[in-house]
């Protein structure tokens, strides 16, 4: 199954190549951004319940996720930017991964890959006050009232599911 977007990245990737020969030069624009997070869930009374993060910038709903840094893999930066953002080293599970790429500006695309992780009770959420303005754990109905981009959406039923399928094992 190929991911959702790829066919667009390629074709993106393809017509900006042949437009813009130069792309290499020094100072030239970055086309692609490459950002790496995790849905960090915890079960309360008995119920599944996701991190959630607002952004300090927009203001917009989302997961702990941020840029990844040179010689950087998707594993180390989504561990890295959920240590930076809430001070939190969940339980990683890496055999959930999904990714989503999307148009940020008319000649740049973003691809955001995120892992599923389980909070750990012992540790106290403490946010990075510079990027993240609030948190809080939402029920799935919750969150997707809370979350504007429909890929999140679709990406948060599949972590539900794949929660749900684990605890009945």
């Amino acid at each position: 199954m190929r991911d959702k977007g790829l066919e667009e990245v390629e074709n993106f990737n393809l017509a900006y190549n042949e437009n813009n020969k130069n792309n290499h030069k020094k100072g030239a624009k970055k086309m692609h951004e490459y950002s790496a997070g995790s849905i960090v869930y915890r079960i309360k009374n008995n119920k599944i319940e996701f991190l959630l993060v607002q952004s300090r910038l927009n203001r917009t709903w989302g997961f702990p996720k941020g840029h990844l840094e040179k010689d950087e893999n998707n594993v180390q930066a989504a561990q890295r930017e959920v240590y930076e953002e809430v001070r939190l080293k969940p339980d990683y599970d890496f055999n959930f991964e999904e990714s989503i790429t999307y148009k940020i500006a008319r000649d740049r695309l973003k691809t955001v890959t995120l892992f599923l992780s389980k909070f750990n009770p012992d540790q106290k959420i403490k946010l990075q006050k510079s990027e993240i303005g609030d948190y809080k754990w939402a029920t799935l109905a919750e969150a997707n009232s809370c979350l504007h981009y429909e890929e999140l959406k679709e990406l948060l039923k599949k972590a539900q599911e794949y929660i749900e399928n684990e605890i009945s094992r």
